[in-house]
């Protein structure tokens, strides 16, 4: 989904859901995230935050305060996923390491 006007993309997925869940856009990073986090939860569902480095839409400081996520992606193949990190920016291992 792409929130605010459509310039910062976020993914998540919700597995086990008993329900639709249709995305929910809260204006900012961190609201939307944990909007949508609620909403998989009240569908009974397991969240996973995806594609975290992803053109640096979200880092460790935004996802720190995230409640009841517990699942990251992992690896993503996709050349402009940054799982190595760059300058100033954490790889994926460190963003875990973080958190």
């Amino acid at each position: 989904m792409r929130i605010s006007g459509g310039q910062t993309a976020i993914y998540i997925n919700g597995t086990g859901i008993s329900r639709l869940v249709e995305p929910i856009d809260a204006g900012e990073v961190v609201s939307t995230l944990q909007a949508n986090v609620n909403a998989i939860f009240g569908a009974s569902g397991i969240v996973s935050i995806n594609h975290s480095n992803y053109t640096w839409e979200y880092d460790h400081k935004d996802l720190i305060q995230i409640n009841g996520a517990r699942l990251l992606e992992v690896f993503n193949g996709h050349p402009e996923v940054n799982i190595l990190g760059a300058h100033g920016k954490y790889s994926y291992e460190e963003l875990w390491d973080v958190i």
